[in-house]
């Protein structure tokens, strides 16, 4: 959702814009202490996952 407000054209810029923008942080429920999470990584992991196939 964010990417289309925003018009964030990747995932790799989300992740950035979650490093900087307090708004995305707070949109997602991400405290400030905590890293920002690689999201390339996990959305192999996801779509490998039970959740994915059909």
């Amino acid at each position: 959702m964010l990417q289309a407000l925003y018009t964030v054209r990747s995932d790799r810029q989300l992740c950035d814009r979650l490093k900087t923008d307090l708004l995305f942080r707070w949109f997602v429920d991400l405290p400030l202490d905590t890293e920002v999470f690689v999201y390339s990584k996990n959305q192999q992991r996801l779509l490998l996952s039970a959740l994915a196939l059909p």
